[in-house]
């Protein structure tokens, strides 16, 4: 019997040799970084992190969108899955009803399943699981991930009537001209003025600034001891740059002491 800690697949990203077939562990690493902008290495943090009804479980809930949609790949045929014992042999063309289950998280979890007991996610591991590699790609091909937000997107999700403004603005241009809404237009054409708010900055930047990682800073935060972030759409966040800078000035300050 072969034991497949959950998410430990991906701390190394070691790629299982298969004639034309890529490891579900290797593929779905791809898949996450594209959509989500997450590492392969950062999986088994993200899942090891404390519940805190924020980012933790946020980041969670994006990696098993990402394992419902790719599973739904496998389902409509669209992709082709593949089985080999796990300690090597005969490989096997999967048939799309093995993935008519309730949740696959746990087979992107370890690359592998139970081929006898198929529909239970705690039976032994029996089987390595593999795509078809060109289908695969060519699915992958076109995928993109969310993007950046500009200023004026962040500004409309943090203040209602920002959002309200834009919305209103661009219903009556839309209206009145038929070329597409710019919303550059609002600066100049707005008799509404709101308080400068303070520059927000994502969680790579605050990394980069604190040299923390992404598990110290949400542990910090769910102590309290960090600035908490706001959310933002696409499931990311934001932190007030103003208030991470004194938090460091809080603790150079501390340092010695």
């Amino acid at each position: 019997m072969i034991d497949i800690t959950p998410w430990s697949p991906y701390l190394g990203r070691t790629s299982l040799g298969s004639a034309g077939r890529t490891a579900l562990t290797a593929a779905f690493a791809d898949v996450v970084s594209i959509r989500a902008d997450f590492e392969s290495l950062e999986l088994p943090e993200i899942f090891d992190a404390p519940a805190d009804g924020a980012e933790n479980d946020a980041c969670r809930d994006i990696v098993r969108l990402i394992a419902e949609h790719t599973a739904e790949q496998f389902l409509r045929g669209r992709i082709a899955t593949f089985a080999r014992p796990l300690n090597g042999g005969t490989i096997i063309p999967l048939d799309t009803s093995l993935w008519e289950i309730d949740d696959p998280l746990m087979r992107f979890a370890t690359g592998a399943f139970n081929l006898y007991q198929w529909a239970v996610p705690t039976a032994e591991l029996t089987h390595r699981l593999f795509v078809d590699s060109v289908t695969f790609d060519r699915w992958l091909l076109p995928q993109r991930p969310p993007g950046e937000l500009s200023s004026r997107q962040i500004e409309s999700i943090l203040d209602p009537r920002v959002r309200a403004k834009v919305s209103l603005a661009a219903a009556n241009y839309v209206g009145t001209n038929d070329q597409s809404f710019d919303e550059k237009q609002l600066s100049s054409s707005s008799t509404i003025h709101f308080e400068e708010r303070s520059h927000m900055i994502d969680r790579a930047e605050v990394e980069r600034r604190t040299s923390l990682s992404r598990s110290t800073i949400y542990s910090y935060m769910g102590k309290g001891e960090f600035p908490q972030c706001f959310p933002l759409t696409n499931n990311r966040v934001a932190w007030q740059a103003s208030e991470i800078d004194e938090w460091m000035s809080k603790k150079a300050a501390n340092r010695g002491r």
